[in-house]
């Protein structure tokens, strides 16, 4: 039987063209609309909403008109709608988080629907819909959903559109090179954030649309998109439903911590599309440091410090106990101040400042910067009263004793009885060695009899924790009432301890304004414990916290979720996209391995030019020098795609980016290869097999370990189980230079 006209992938394909091409076409028009508004006489309201507009369009004109088509039957009418990041009705297109981007998102072709439409509910059903991948505006490819099924679109020069699923590819030889694929939508993970509109699946649009109003938990399994979903929550709250009403919340009170650098600058790139430019996106470290060295007026040196007992001292300083610490030693400072000040009032026999300081149940700070606003006021207004001068030099020398947090964290952590106390269930010996290490640590000056100015970045969260409960908050500047931000996002949790997680969650305005995502299996900081995500709702004080699970991975193919499900035994209920199966080179010797993977990046470089590829190494040191080895055996033009990624000067370009494991945690690639994973980079334990589990789960399309060192059991028993194939190299491959680059 023939196909139906509209079942033609190059017709369904050329009509998708055409309304893209159409809605293009009819975006300068309304922008000189909207100019014309904006240069006319109008209110200030009217302005910022032309301004808007034409935002708005610009996006659209950059990266594509819209990424959705809806096509309903509604009312006995036949509709189309195009969803989009901007509401624009002028031009037919309905903003995601629209009513009928439910429709697009949860439903699929065939469900019936109501929605609201004027005075009444409208009734349809859902025909077909399609998700559009645009590359520079032009539509490159669809995945369109009718009633009949699905069809892969992608544009052939010489074909029009045609069905990638109407014959799929055999299965790849693992031990060959690897060959060129087209990216399908759908058929891999999107670069950016900003580009997956298209893709949110309705359980991560559940968790987007819905909970708006109570804090959320997020975990899942490496690629589930947990990032994903957290920015778009806060995109989707920062973002008024209409042109009239207020945001729920302001993008520059959003503070989203992230656990490492690259990964911060990996989603700041990603912000704009979601409107969220003006959003803190800090590692805990940075954000703290950045707040502390705002309020704390004394000397400050972050240091990494080795002395015995480093482990134990990191291991108690992030644990629960430490909370009751900090409580317990801040109460009995204000006891002891309290019986100065009682003293030194009574001798200037004025009782009343004692009493107002006792009445006031607001944090101590703020209550001894209170009575010196009021004795500086006094002695401005009534410059002859002779008690003005001196209770203003008392509640000052009072309130400036009590911001002395780094003395305080000294006496804090080197009182043993304290710590014994509130953290009755650790051993004597770590709290011991905890005193010991940090005497050392923040050694007093015999001279000044001072602390030393010395800290350890394990202390921030702890410095952070004791200014919130002097001053009930965290002030922006010395002296000031506390800032909150309006929503605060927490990614990898599971390698924060409680004392960092309560600073962080007592630093938002409420608890509704929470957003936290992570996955136990990718917990790698071993010296933190992880309480578990519904004790750190019941610990901390998140009574009705939402705790959602994602349990598709999207992000790596069949072949490569089959070998990371089988480090966290924890298996993938959908099946995924079709792929290579991960493969282990094993070589002969370190030259050999470095000539081998030379020769694979180099095939890599030219079949995949706009590929990102990693090679992970044990350490920053092992990652430089293979570098240095790898630009000595490619061409020039290959050389130059070379780079180490590190915090900062992390690029996400296609080329090849040579880091570590701590680095690339959060992130993704083409493909990944990992560099002499032997025993000692990947050890047979249940930290060993978290640190290879978020190796591998980097990888979206091809996954690779090369050495000539013995692996590690862990990868032996991958091997064992068909989840990889191994290859033994019995010599070098030669590098297939051009011409010039032959050295005679």
């Amino acid at each position: 039987m023939p196909q139906q006209p509209e079942r033609d992938p190059a017709a369904v394909g050329a009509r998708l063209d055409a309304e893209v091409n159409d809605t293009r076409r009819a975006i300068p028009r309304a922008q000189e609309r909207w100019q014309s508004a904006l240069r006319g006489p109008s209110t200030q309201a009217g302005r910022q909403i032309a301004q808007s507009k034409l935002e708005a369009l610009e996006e659209l004109r950059r990266h594509g008109a819209f990424f959705g088509v809806l096509r309903l039957e509604e009312e006995g009418l036949d509709r189309t709608f195009y969803i989009g990041r901007a509401h624009l009705p002028e031009l037919d297109i309905v903003g995601w988080r629209h009513a009928l981007g439910r429709l697009f998102y949860e439903l699929e072709p065939g469900d019936d629907y109501d929605r609201p439409g004027g005075d009444a509910l409208l009734e349809g059903e859902v025909v077909a819909k399609a998700r559009l991948e645009l590359v520079r505006g032009e539509l490159e490819g669809a995945r369109w959903e009718d009633r009949q099924g699905a069809m892969l679109l992608r544009r052939d020069p010489r074909l029009g559109f045609v069905d990638l699923l109407a014959a799929p590819p055999s299965a790849p030889d693992p031990t060959a090179a690897p060959a060129p694929q087209d990216a399908a939508p759908g058929a891999r993970a999107h670069r950016s954030l900003g580009d997956i509109f298209a893709y949110i699946t309705p359980a991560q649009y559940r968790l987007i649309a819905s909970a708006l109003d109570r804090p959320l938990i997020i975990q899942g399994k490496a690629g589930s998109g947990k990032t994903t979903v957290a920015l778009h929550r806060v995109s989707w709250l920062a973002t008024p439903e209409d042109d009239d009403a207020p945001a729920q919340v302001a993008v520059d009170r959003v503070l989203v911590v992230m656990f490492n650098r690259a990964l911060c600058a990996f989603v700041d790139t990603m912000l704009k599309p979601l409107g969220l430019e003006k959003a803190h996106v800090e590692t805990f470290h940075g954000w703290a440091l950045k707040t502390i060295r705002a309020v704390y007026k004394g000397e400050l040196e972050v240091v990494s410090f080795k002395h015995p007992g480093q482990a134990a001292a990191a291991r108690l300083k992030a644990h629960l106990g430490m909370l009751r610490a900090v409580d317990a030693y801040v109460d009995a400072q204000t006891q002891r101040m309290l019986a100065w000040l009682r003293d030194q009032l009574t001798q200037l026999g004025h009782l009343d400042g004692l009493r107002r300081f006792q009445s006031d149940d607001r944090p101590v700070l703020q209550r001894l910067l209170a009575l010196r606003r009021e004795a500086l006021e006094r002695r401005r207004d009534h410059p002859g009263d002779p008690l003005a001068e001196p209770l203003a030099r008392l509640y000052n020398n009072a309130a400036r004793r009590m911001q002395r947090y780094k003395e305080d964290l000294h006496a804090l952590l080197t009182d043993p009885d304290l710590l014994r106390a509130n953290l009755p269930e650790q051993p004597h010996r770590d709290i011991d060695a905890l005193t010991d290490y940090q005497r050392h640590l923040q050694r007093v000056d015999p001279r000044r009899a001072e602390v030393g100015r010395r800290v350890e970045f394990d202390d921030l969260a702890l410095l952070l924790r004791i200014i919130q409960v002097k001053n009930g908050g965290l002030p922006i500047r010395s002296e000031e009432e506390a800032f909150r931000y309006d929503h605060l996002v927490i990614d990898e949790a599971q390698d924060f301890g409680a004392v960092a997680l309560k600073v962080l969650l007592e630093s938002v305005q409420t608890r509704a304004g929470v957003t936290i995502v992570g996955d136990i299996n990718q917990k790698i900081v071993p010296g933190v414990d992880f309480l578990g995500w519904d004790a750190i709702a019941a610990e901390l004080g998140f009574g009705g916290m939402q705790v959602a699970q994602l349990t598709v991975g999207h992000r790596s193919t069949a072949p490569i979720m089959r070998l990371t499900d089988t480090l966290t035994d924890d298996p993938t209920p959908e099946p995924a996209r079709p792929g290579e199966l991960p493969l282990d080179l094993v070589c002969a010797d370190a030259e050999h391995t470095l000539d081998t993977l030379a020769s694979r990046l180099l095939d890599a470089l030219r079949l995949h030019p706009d590929a990102h590829h990693c090679v992970v190494c044990r350490n920053k040191t092992e990652a430089a020098q293979t570098l240095a080895s790898l630009q000595r055996r490619l061409p020039e033009p290959q050389r130059a795609a070379l780079r180490l990624g590190h915090n900062d000067t992390f690029s996400f370009d296609p080329g090849v980016t040579l880091s570590t494991r701590r680095q690339i945690k959060g992130l993704e690639f083409d493909s990944v290869i990992l560099f002499e994973p032997d025993p000692a980079a990947f050890p047979a334990t249940a930290h060993g097999r978290r640190e290879l589990y978020v190796a591998c789960s980097r990888a979206r399309e091809r996954l690779l370990f090369i050495g000539h060192k013995r692996r590690s059991s862990l990868i032996d028993d991958l091997v064992a189980r068909e989840l990889l194939q191994r290859t033994l190299l019995a010599s070098p491959p030669p590098l297939d230079l051009p011409d010039e680059e032959i050295p005679f």
